[in-house]
């Protein structure tokens, strides 16, 4: 181990002796302690700069678009420079293939990842499961539907390899209907609040705030039939109001300021067998589509999914029915959904059927009109601003919202660490409103010379500038943001 260490830091030595900048080593090694729900992951580094950022980078092998930042659980330096890293991973689904690595930021401007390496989890029980909708209808009809109930290999904190995501923050004013719930460490909320199930007699309380316009109540409330589900009694508390939402399945809110609910659950009785299918999420790619995806909750071995949608007005649409072998507990699908360019929203769910029968996740609407589409408000933003891009890291594709208070020439452009232009995702005038714009690390196309296409793990920036003289002129308001991109 010593011979090896040493020949490291002569490699390092080398290196910027002869190509004269900072090179930081990391060396990642295989998972260790594999179980059907955990593993160890370690890691060693060799920093040339003042370290940001350490952190594990992990992801289903089955998802690519989503990778969740983990930081070591110890972390200490073993010898002079050099950093030993390591994490026990929890609550990993069985029979399932995990890829990670590590990386390393240096003084905010370098980006370095190690080598990646996969395992997978060993065979054992799919667990238990309850996953209930909850779908809010505004007077607009446009819906919102977040997902609670529990799940055995749910942890104490989000669980991103279950569904859970931290949302990214609420706009300063809202726009259109959405909600969230609030509990653990979800910090910024999230569509869905997955417990662990350990016992028939537990008894969780879970946190859901509806956010909307004073114009749009009231909201209404929906839920499948849970009697079945839980022994003991469901109560949906809203404001002063008890529900009991064994008796019923909708309620009604008609004061914005009682938006915030409770729901205490007692005494669950997961089913024999189970098929539930989780708050589908996506990403606008392009003019026309919309990538949707979804997690599938199972302890059966087949089904077959699809997404529909809708205008709103118009007819339902479909995509094709896939049939999936569940080789796990949990299991993504994904598919398109072609819109048209004449749609100001549309409403979409993902739905999944076996020999147990059909389930739905629940109905979203996702406002769209273009990739830069901006939702039409009376109210105009009274302020200049660039928003964090989301997902943030990201592969291959994120969102980036911006806020002009005042028309102008406006330009949004991608840079990376070497100041290069990687991509110009708006150059024209804009009249003052919301705006969102995505970014593709698979579009195609070069910008000094860079082509997209070929866009390696690491930082990059993005820029808004916007002028009111025109598109030559010195930029009135400029804002820079960092985003990662992670293959």
């Amino acid at each position: 181990m010593k011979k090896e260490l040493i020949f490291l830091i002569i490699f390092i030595l080398l290196h910027q002796y002869m190509v004269g900048q900072p090179f930081t080593s990391i060396e990642v090694f295989p998972a260790k302690n594999i179980s059907s729900t955990s593993a160890l992951l370690m890691a060693r580094f060799i920093p040339n700069g003042t370290v940001t950022a350490a952190s594990f980078y992990m992801r289903r092998a089955d998802d690519e678009a989503f990778w969740s930042v983990i930081s070591p659980s110890n972390m200490f330096e073993s010898a002079p420079g050099v950093f030993e890293a390591s994490l026990t991973l929890e609550s990993l689904v069985p029979n399932c293939t995990y890829i990670f690595t590590f990386c390393v930021g240096i003084e905010n401007t370098h980006f370095y990842s190690g080598e990646k390496h996969y395992f997978t989890t060993l065979d054992g029980s799919r667990g238990d499961a309850i996953i209930i909708p909850l779908t809010f209808r505004d007077m607009r009809n446009h819906y919102r539907t977040v997902q609670f109930g529990l799940h055995t290999y749910a942890t104490q904190c989000y669980d991103l390899f279950l569904g859970e995501a931290e949302e990214p923050p609420l706009p300063p004013e809202i726009e259109i209907l959405t909600s969230r719930f609030y509990n653990r460490c979800l910090g910024g909320g999230s569509l869905l609040d997955i417990r662990r199930f350990f016992s028939t007699t537990q008894i969780d309380t879970y946190r859901v705030t509806v956010y909307a316009r004073s114009a749009d109540y009231p909201i209404t409330v929906t839920w499948p039939n849970i009697n079945s589900l839980y022994n003991g009694s469901v109560t949906l508390k809203t404001g002063s109001t008890l529900i009991d939402m064994k008796s019923t399945t909708q309620a009604t809110i008609t004061d914005p300021d009682e938006s915030a609910l409770r729901i205490i659950a007692e005494k669950p009785s997961p089913i024999e067998n189970y098929l539930f299918v989780a708050t589908p999420r996506g990403v606008i790619s392009s003019y026309e589509n919309y990538f949707a995806e979804a997690f599938v909750y199972t302890d059966m071995d087949s089904f077959t999914s699809w997404f529909e949608w809708e205008s709103g007005v118009g007819e339902t649409y479909r995509t094709e029915r896939v049939v999936t072998v569940a080789k796990s507990a949990v299991t993504k699908i994904r598919d398109t959904i072609f819109f048209s360019p004449t749609f100001t929203f549309f409403n979409y769910r993902a739905i999944v059927e076996n020999s147990l029968g059909r389930f739905t996740s629940g109905t979203n609407t996702q406002p769209i009109s273009s990739p830069n589409y901006t939702y039409q408000q009376p109210e105009i933003p009274s302020d200049f601003n660039l928003f964090q891009n989301h997902p943030n890291p990201f592969n291959p594709s994120t969102l980036i919202n911006y806020h002009l208070p005042t028309g102008g020439y406006t330009t949004v452009k991608v840079f990376d660490v070497l100041g290069r232009e990687v991509a110009t995702l708006v150059n024209e005038y804009k009249e003052a409103g919301r705006y969102e714009v995505s970014f593709s690390a698979v579009g195609g196309g070069t910008a000094s010379g860079v082509d997209t296409n070929r866009l390696t793990s690491g930082v990059y920036f993005y820029k808004l500038v916007v002028s009111s003289t025109g598109p030559s002129s010195a930029g009135s308001y400029t804002s820079v943001k960092k985003m990662v991109l992670m293959r």
